[in-house]
């Protein structure tokens, strides 16, 4: 019978001291947000160009917050 979890000496959360994903804190992509937004843009666009309002809505509502934050990301970054 295994007792595996209750053996283990390993904490289930760290308590302070070392981070157990450290890519974590490392900060984030711009570029890679840069794309995404891009790609949303781009499906935006679609939406218009073959009058589709439910594809053009849905993409503009994702469209102004992700540009609001990249553009945020740009200038904390200068």
């Amino acid at each position: 019978m295994a007792t595996w979890p209750l053996a283990s000496r390993r904490p289930a959360f760290p308590v302070g001291g070392e981070d157990p994903a450290p890519w974590r804190h490392q900060g984030d992509f711009p570029g890679l947000y840069a794309l995404f937004t891009s790609g949303v843009a781009l499906w935006s666009l679609y939406g218009l160009l073959v009058n589709d309002c439910p594809v053009l809505a849905a993409n503009l509502i994702t469209l102004i917050p992700a540009a609001v934050v990249l553009q945020r990301k740009i200038v904390e970054r200068r």
